[in-house]
Parts: C-alpha cells; sequence; structure tokens
C-alpha cells in the first residue's frame, strides 16, 4: 500500500467513528481515569525501543484500580514518513497481547500535522482473538499556543465481530525539559459488548525521551 491508500484509511476510520459517537450517544455514560508513563530510548539509527506502563481507574466519584498495562515496543524508521513496529501488551487481567503495526506521517495541514497508526493484535487469554485497530492523529506543529501543543486523536477497533470500539479524544501536550513532555486529554469512549455504551474518560501522560 502506498501513502495515499493509508491516508484513506485513516481519513475513513474518522468518518466511520464520528458516525458511531453520534449514533450512541444516547447510551448512560461511565467515567474513568487514565495514567501512563511512557520511556523511549534509541537502540540505533532508525530503532527505537519504548516502554510504557499505564493504570486505569474506574468511577472518578470513587477511583479504584481497574486495569494496569505493561508494553515493550520495538519501532522502526524506514523512510520519514514509514515506520513499522512490533509489540508486546500485558494486562493485569491476563491477557497477552503481541501485535505488529505500521506508522504514517501523513505530513502538514496547516498549522497542523497529522499522522496515523494501524495495529493488529493478538489478544490471548483463555483463548485467541485478534483485533485490528487504526487512528489519526492531528496535532499542533511549531511552539503551539501558549507553550501548550493542542491534539485531536480519533481511534476505531475492529475485531471478528466488527466495529467494537471508538476513541476520539482530545488534548494538549506541554514540554517540562528537552526530553520531558506531560500531557492532559479528554476521551469520549464508545464500546460494543452486548450492546453500545459510553464512557468519560480523562487522561494524564509523562513522556521521556532518553
Amino acid at each position: 500500500m502506498n501513502k495515499n491508500t493509508f491516508t484513506k484509511i485513516g481519513i475513513g476510520g474518522i468518518i466511520i467513528g464520528a458516525a458511531l459517537m453520534t449514533a450512541n450517544y444516547v447510551f448512560a455514560a461511565e467515567s474513568a481515569l487514565w495514567t501512563s508513563v511512557n520511556v523511549s530510548g534509541k537502540l540505533s539509527n532508525g530503532l527505537t525501543l519504548a516502554i510504557e506502563e499505564e493504570f486505569r481507574f474506574a468511577d472518578l466519584a470513587g477511583p479504584e484500580l481497574a486495569r494496569q498495562h505493561t508494553e515493550f515496543d520495538v519501532a522502526y524508521a524506514a523512510t520519514d514518513w514509514l515506520s513499522a513496529s512490533l509489540g508486546y501488551r500485558n494486562v493485569s487481567t491476563g491477557e497477552h497481547r503481541p501485535y505488529v503495526g505500521v506508522g504514517l506521517n501523513l505530513g502538514d495541514w496547516g498549522p497542523m500535522s497529522l499522522s496515523n497508526r494501524t495495529r493488529m493484535e493478538l489478544r490471548i487469554t483463555d483463548g485467541e482473538d485478534w483485533r485490528a485497530r487504526t487512528s489519526v492523529t492531528a496535532s499542533m506543529t511549531g511552539d503551539g499556543v501558549l507553550g501548550l501543543n493542542p491534539c485531536v486523536n480519533e481511534e476505531v477497533f475492529v475485531n471478528g465481530d466488527g466495529l467494537s470500539e471508538n476513541r476520539l479524544s482530545v488534548g494538549v501536550s506541554k514540554s517540562l525539559m528537552d526530553y520531558m513532555d506531560v500531557g492532559v486529554y479528554y476521551m469520549w469512549n464508545a464500546s460494543n459488548s452486548d450492546s453500545w455504551t459510553h464512557a468519560h474518560v480523562f487522561g494524564l501522560d509523562l513522556s521521556v525521551s532518553l
């Protein structure tokens, strides 16, 4: 697939996700708090290792730990617009999740920079299942606004039963040092089990580049 094909896939994901959110807005919402720390560093030219620890807390009225994720990701930048990744995520519920992924730099569109990430995950619990997920992120280029860099992210999930989840988030990030960024965001998360439900998720991220 070429760059234009991946761009169309990403744009299609945004359209599907927006329609899904509108159609399911009437369902009752839950609340959650997600926090993560990501540490990354170069292994060699074009090769990067990232380690992420994530804690997800349920119900902002009385937060309690719902899940913990530990993820290892090795990414290789093949060109300035194409990268490939191989990773593994361990979930505290007993799930093991190896995956492969492709990342795309879709270029600058006015003051915004667009990127796409697509992953194919194998979810291993008592049995095995697969899930595909694709996201498009638009983030402000340059110095942002008052030192803050706003961004918007749309991500859709597909499994063997079809469209299973949609996440739309808006947030801002700020550089604390040359190697450290902090970000806050709000996410509207729609998921489908027996029926569609949605949750309001508030997030806090810390990223360190070594």
